[in-house]
């Protein structure tokens, strides 16, 4: 299963427009801290399953986001998770990037001002959108509860400043 599972992780790194092979360098790093702060055996295989499928729901908020920002949703959710979202300054040179490459200056413009018009409601609305349906798929492979928790709150922060229950 693990195999399986690992090999599906590489599809969905693609999806999510990460590098072959993010989600099992997550999942080795995550065991190896599981195992250094002492978690029980079922805590860490609920763990290994969850950091290998974490992005689960990823393709389910891929038109949104191709709307959104005018741009192939896999480009734009790239670099997403490595922007400082508290920043405003790091906000706009991600969006100043992201949105609508390619395009006239003036079109990338509009479509910036309607995202920021957009606010963090639509980025809440995408967040949910994929945390849910990510724990529900790992709902229906099978997963236990506590891997489909995890995979629901992917979006969290270690300081509480993510989304935790969209």
């Amino acid at each position: 299963m693990s195999s399986v599972m690992a090999s599906l992780s590489h599809a969905l790194d693609l999806v999510e427009g990460q590098p072959r092979g993010h989600a099992v360098r997550a999942c080795i790093l995550g065991m190896r801290v599981a195992r250094d702060v002492g978690l029980d055996a079922a805590t860490r295989s609920s763990l290994f399953h969850a950091l290998l499928m974490k992005d689960l729901g990823c393709s389910s908020n891929a038109a949104k986001m191709c709307f959104l920002f005018e741009a192939d949703d896999r480009a734009a959710k790239g670099s997403v998770k490595t922007v400082n979202w508290r920043h405003p300054i790091a906000r706009a040179i991600y969006g100043m990037r992201a949105v609508a490459p390619g395009r006239p200056l003036l079109t990338r413009l509009k479509r910036l001002v309607r995202l920021v018009a957009a606010g963090d409601r639509a980025g809440k609305e995408l967040i949910q959108i994929r945390c849910e349906r990510g724990a529900q798929i790992a709902r229906q492979f099978g997963l236990d509860e506590t891997t489909a928790h995890a995979i629901h709150a992917l979006d969290e922060h270690y300081d509480g400043g993510g989304h935790p229950r969209v």
